[in-house]
């Protein structure tokens, strides 16, 4: 059966795993984006503008990787106005992005030094900032219709990137990340915590928990987005049933084109009626995957102070919950691992995935794992290479409490 929609059970969580809210961008299609640049009275912009937006769009990388990791159904277009950098009436220490409303009056202002420019006629505004002003990071805006901004044509505009100075380090996945907000999606990180934390739900093996380590999404996402057909998922709805065999399969990187190939396993967390006329479905389940190869982003890295290693990867088979009842930044998706081990370039997730031969057992999961064999000969199995892997039902599974609470 196909993978059914995750249930909230009435609680309202914002950016949930679960089915994306109509409101946001569609993740199938293009996506048109303008970009644009100010400076401050305390901070002028570097020139040429257009080096930047090469520079922040790395050179093509940026809308390559959401055209490869799609299959081509998500294309990003961005107008690069680059012709001028109109100063803002303030200093940049006066303008703020942590709350909704002071992000809003930002763009808002931004907005009015481009009378000229019909913003309507775009789904999302990227507006970059000089690297020496007091704005550090690049959130993104995301309003609710009954919230958006109001433009001088008479449109609207819901959605925007606010770069900062961390956009100068040039990475292809930070605009991807924040885009991926406007899609939907939720931050996999947690909120509080240092950025650069090496060990957080998810680890880098999505670039909505880690833009400096992650360079894919999970497969989670790229079936929540509408990207992965649904021949190359596989819905393990019997788990619980007393008298459910093991699950034997070949289990395909996503990177790989196989028609009909299986490349991601969700299995429930819990049983669930089918038959109850009312919305069935899970509200957190489990997925299997083989871990994507991580390549290390071209920039100074905080950690190891090491610049331009080459690609590296992660090898096995990763298996992690999603949880649609857990808002963004609180931890939605959480890695079981396989082990954990200090990795200063990766951070303590790097050695998560189960390998070639081992065997994953948590009480916490509904199942056993392991990873019998590559389902190709030894010689051609790499890192993100097929694999066969078995699921056997956890028959002492005790399923782990929430981590969050909503407030009351």
């Amino acid at each position: 059966m196909s993978v059914p929609e995750l249930q909230t059970r009435g609680v309202d969580v914002y950016k949930t795993e679960g089915p994306t809210e109509p409101w946001y961008i569609s993740s199938v299609g293009t996506m048109k984006a303008a970009m644009v640049f100010i400076e401050f009275p305390d901070a002028k912009a570097r020139w040429p503008l257009s080096d930047v937006a090469a520079g922040i769009l790395a050179n093509g990388e940026s809308q390559e990787l959401f055209h490869r990791q799609s299959y081509g159904r998500f294309t990003l277009n961005v107008d690069v106005f680059d012709q001028t950098a109109p100063q803002l009436s303030r200093g940049s220490d006066c303008y703020e992005a942590r709350t909704f409303e002071g992000h809003k009056k930002y763009i808002e202002e931004v907005i009015s030094l481009f009378p000229e420019r019909d913003f309507s006629q775009f789904d999302v505004l990227l507006v970059v900032a000089p690297p020496n002003s007091t704005l550090p990071n690049s959130p993104a805006f995301n309003a609710h219709p009954a919230h958006g901004i109001k433009l001088p044509s008479g449109g609207q505009l819901n959605f925007a990137v606010t770069f900062g100075n961390d956009a100068y380090h040039y990475i292809p996945t930070l605009i991807v990340h924040e885009l991926g907000h406007c899609l939907g999606l939720p931050d996999l990180y947690l909120f509080g915590v240092d950025h650069d934390c090496t060990h957080n739900g998810i680890g880098p093996w999505c670039l909505m928990g880690d833009i400096w380590r992650g360079t894919s999404f999970i497969g989670w996402h790229r079936h929540k987005l509408g990207w992965l057909p649904d021949t190359r998922k596989l819905y393990w709805s019997t788990v619980f049933n007393s008298d459910c065999d093991a699950l034997e399969t070949v289990l395909f990187p996503f990177s790989v084109d196989k028609e009909g190939g299986v490349s991601l396993i969700v299995v429930p967390a819990e049983q669930h009626d089918e038959n109850t006329g009312e919305k069935c479905g899970p509200s957190k389940v489990f997925c299997v995957e083989i871990a994507e190869p991580i390549v290390r982003n071209r920039v100074h890295h905080k950690s190891s102070g090491s610049c331009g290693a080459p690609p590296t990867a992660g090898c096995g088979v990763l298996v992690y919950s999603v949880d649609c009842k857990v808002p963004s930044g609180h931890g939605p998706v959480e890695l079981q691992p396989c082990s954990v081990a200090r990795n200063d370039d990766f951070g303590d997730l790097f050695h998560a995935p189960v390998p070639h031969g081992a065997t994953l057992r948590n009480q916490a999961v509904p199942f056993h794992l392991e990873v019998t064999h590559p389902a190709l000969s030894l010689d051609a199995v790499a890192c993100g290479q097929a694999h066969k892997v078995k699921l056997t039902p956890n028959l002492e599974y005790k399923p782990a409490g929430p981590t969050w609470f909503p407030p009351k």
